[in-house]
């Protein structure tokens, strides 16, 4: 018998089976237990002991990093682990059905010509995998759901053994692959409170949403939001403001635009001048597809820029030699600072509506990113102080 089969025997078969019967679809247990969980049962105890000792050692083991679309979390299984773990692992870091697991639906999962399904599903060690391969997840056939499962990197475990810094067993994984401690917020401020200016920009924030601001690279593209709850609500602003505040009041403008509930997207644009109106403004249908010119407003503005200095230079709105120009991320509780170019290589969706931002601020590359951190952010407020207090420790 295999590793792999028998670490699935193991963990799976003689750990998982016996709360299945008492546990609904919806709170299927985990693969891999903690092994720090305090056990009362002596029959639990000595079954768990048993698998502990069936199990391969980390040693033995390659790790598969993944990502989920275009969602900045990753996560990670072991060679012995197979296709179901990771989707349940995905699922659980990415949540991409909105609280749904794996075991609600139905689902297979294509990798290169070869598509599983229906129990068969080998271990990673088995699949050839490669770095930068994408997986196809196909789950619930009746909404036709597909996400992408990419491989971001294939390490040896080993390297996590040497790491004394890390202590690190087989029973941690699949696991979300840790992000480095969030670094103190030193700054604050009670001169203005972002979220109660732009109260519409706020609410949407805290939304299941793909939040960006800033432009990214060279592009023509100022910020871009995605939210997902209920209707799909695109934002997006294809043209530079005058300033940081003005950046804000727009993004506020399209935030608070409501969809008729008639279709399943709404596309709002927002325009700093009349400049772009031929372009984005063809075709409109107010619910549906909006376009909103929000002219510039000097109020404020060297009040924000006093305020957020560091950002405002993020955004090139201001100059210093510290803060290079870049944008802000902020996605399935990811706060990220990136600068370079993005990863957008074109869309086939339809043009001239908001559509167009869709993707273009994803980084190019680990190296682009200055700042990751997974926590959520409770308020706008919160995450421009959470980014201001960062730029100046650069």
């Amino acid at each position: 018998m295999s590793e792999c089969t028998t670490r699935r025997l193991s963990n799976v078969d003689v750990n998982a089976a016996s709360q299945k019967e008492a546990s609904p679809a919806s709170k299927r247990p985990k693969v891999v237990h903690d092994s720090r969980t305090t056990i009362t049962d002596p029959q639990t105890a000595s079954t768990t002991a048993v698998a502990a000792s069936s199990l391969p050692s980390l040693a033995s083991q390659s790790i598969f990093t993944f990502s989920l679309g275009k969602s900045p979390k990753k996560f990670q299984v072991l060679s012995c682990h197979n296709l179901e773990d990771l989707v349940d692992i995905a699922f659980q870091a990415c949540d991409p059905a909105d609280g749904e697991t794996p075991s609600a639906h139905m689902w297979n999962i294509k990798v290169g010509p070869e598509t599983y399904g229906g129990g068969n599903f080998p271990c990673m060690g088995d699949l050839s995998l490669k770095p930068n391969m994408t997986l196809l997840l196909h789950y619930d056939y009746g909404r036709d759901l597909k996400f992408t499962l990419n491989v971001e990197s294939i390490d040896d475990a080993q390297t996590l053994l040497d790491d004394k810094t890390s202590v690190v067993s087989i029973s941690d994984f699949p696991r979300v692959q840790p992000m480095p401690p969030p670094p103190p917020m030193t700054f604050s401020t009670d001169e203005v409170d972002l979220s109660a200016c732009f109260p519409a920009l706020d609410r949407i924030l805290k939304r299941r949403v793909d939040f960006n601001l800033f432009q990214v690279g060279r592009r023509r593209l100022h910020g871009f939001i995605k939210s997902t709850s209920g209707v799909m609500k695109m934002v997006l602003l294809p043209d530079k403001p005058v300033s940081l505040s003005h950046l804000l009041k727009c993004m506020d403008v399209g935030a608070g635009i409501k969809s008729s509930g008639m279709y399943n997207w709404h596309s709002v644009v927002i325009l700093p001048s009349d400049k772009l109106v031929r372009k984005y403004g063809k075709e409109l249908e107010p619910g549906f597809c909006d376009c909103r010119v929000v002219l510039h407003d000097p109020l404020f503005e060297e009040e924000f820029k006093s305020i957020f200095p560091k950002i405002s230079a993020l955004a090139g709105f201001a100059k210093d030699k510290r803060v290079p120009r870049g944008w802000i991320t902020y996605g399935n509780d990811v706060l990220q600072v990136v600068q370079g170019n993005g990863s957008y290589v074109g869309s086939h969706a339809l043009k001239g509506c908001a559509f167009d931002g869709d993707g273009a601020h994803k980084p190019a590359g680990d190296d682009k990113i200055l700042l990751r951190i997974d926590k959520k952010m409770e308020s706008l407020h919160e995450l421009f102080c959470r980014v201001e207090s960062f730029l100046a420790t650069l």
